[in-house]
């Protein structure tokens, strides 16, 4: 006999929730060389129902790669990312739909990173020419200003202290032959402290050869700067006005996983050359940077994959990072919670809309209805929708209930009786 699952968590129905938040991931898909091309990019939510976890997407970018999520406000604001050749704008809507929408999208060939606040979001080039450090109102996306001075490729983007923003990346070295776009050997780091509100380079940070390779960005605990260059593990460490407080080279570390330090009274955690986690501590007293602990037991299977941390406790539980070879699904990892994804995860992000799904207080998990027993439900109006949002099934009447006709898989069932709505996931076997 055919049956429907109800399960007890949403598609995509949100409200607010203080103490939850909502994780975002972004998939790159697979990378195909030839037509036809069958994955795609997708962004979605992970929805928790019971014991399990799923990454719901709610949208499909017809590209084959993303590079970076951006939050401007976690409470309120837009969700940005930056796939391909493309900035895509989504906005989570609290209304009585309370689904997360595309807005808007705009072009930007060779992006590699977005960052944004409330007022402005920044995008940063990978390859190609034209403007490698654009600044957009985060509102409308209307661009409002280009760096006329940056050339080469942006390696980090840090928006610190709500007026400035910091800009990592390398001066072109020797070409080493990489085609077809040519490759740098990157001899020289530098960062550069833009006034948003002035649109101008207020200070440049030469980190000389030290600085070769990636840079990652941070803020600290005297609401300063850190940045790290990969390739001679190169710590700095700046204050409030951007003086060098203390540095040290040959950490063995590569990339910064946290934007904030100040969170953990300037703890700094960092992917190390052996791919595991490492905690640092600066101590500006006597101008120290020295090793707290390394978890070996966490080793990362890519260090592209890898997002920023948000929050990190103690124990590392919240530790958040992806698995991914490119060409199969995933998992995104959240401390002790393992979330199977789409192909090709990029990156997180989070919001503090929450997806949770309306009326289900009095439902116990994994309730089974089997067609007959649908048939003796008391509703006004029946609807049943499928993963693209589109009407399959609609009834005024529990006797006319038919979904002989449906192929397996998920949908979602809007019941409604005396003015009150459920909307509930169902799965048909």
């Amino acid at each position: 006999m055919k049956k429907i699952v109800l399960i007890c968590i949403s598609l995509i129905s949100l409200s607010l929730n203080a103490q939850t938040r909502s994780k975002i991931i972004a998939c790159g898909g697979k990378f195909e060389f030839n037509p036809p091309i069958t994955d795609r990019a997708t962004i979605g939510v992970v929805l928790c129902g019971g014991v399990e976890c799923n990454y719901v997407p709610f949208d499909t970018i017809e590209v084959e790669s993303v590079q970076k999520i951006a939050i401007s406000n976690p409470e309120d604001g837009y969700i940005f990312l930056a796939a391909q050749d493309s900035i895509m704008q989504y906005k989570p809507s609290l209304s009585e739909e309370a689904k997360i929408k595309k807005i808007n999208q705009i072009p930007f060939k060779g992006i590699k990173t977005v960052v944004a606040n409330d007022d402005y979001l920044i995008a940063g080039k990978w390859y190609g020419s034209g403007d490698y450090l654009v600044v957009y109102d985060a509102t409308t996306m209307v661009e409002l200003f280009a760096s006329p001075t940056i050339k080469t490729e942006i390696k980090d983007i840090l928006i610190l202290n709500d007026t400035l923003l910091a800009v990592a990346y390398n001066l072109k070295g020797d070409v080493d032959g990489c085609a077809p776009w040519g490759c740098f050997a990157d001899s020289l780091g530098r960062i550069d402290i833009i006034s948003l509100d002035r649109g101008v380079t207020t200070k440049t940070i030469d980190l000389g050869v030290l600085g070769k390779g990636d840079i990652s960005l941070q803020k600290n605990y005297s609401n300063g700067l850190n940045s790290l260059s990969s390739d001679m593990g190169y710590f700095s460490y700046f204050d409030k006005d951007l003086n060098l407080v203390l540095d040290s080279a040959n950490t063995g570390l590569e990339k910064l996983l946290t934007t904030n330090s100040s969170l953990n009274n300037d703890v700094v955690y960092a992917l190390s050359k052996k791919d595991s986690m490492e905690t640092w501590q600066p101590k500006l007293a006597n101008s120290s940077f020295y090793k707290l602990t390394a978890d070996s037991s966490i080793k990362f299977k890519s260090k592209i994959s890898i997002p920023r941390i948000e929050s990190v406790t103690s124990n590392l539980n919240q530790l958040t990072y992806l698995e991914t070879d490119y060409s199969t699904f995933g998992n995104a990892i959240f401390g002790n919670e393992i979330v199977k994804t789409g192909i090709s995860p990029q990156d997180v992000g989070y919001i503090n809309v929450v997806a949770t799904l309306v009326g289900l207080e009095n439902l116990a998990d994994k309730t089974t209805i089997d067609l007959d027993n649908i048939s003796t439900l008391d509703f006004d109006k029946l609807t049943i929708y499928d993963l693209r949002g589109l009407e399959v099934v609609s009834s005024h009447n529990s006797q006319d209930v038919n979904v002989t006709n449906l192929q397996t898989g998920v949908y979602v069932l809007l019941i409604e009786q005396e003015n009150i709505v459920q909307k509930l996931k169902a799965y048909k076997k």
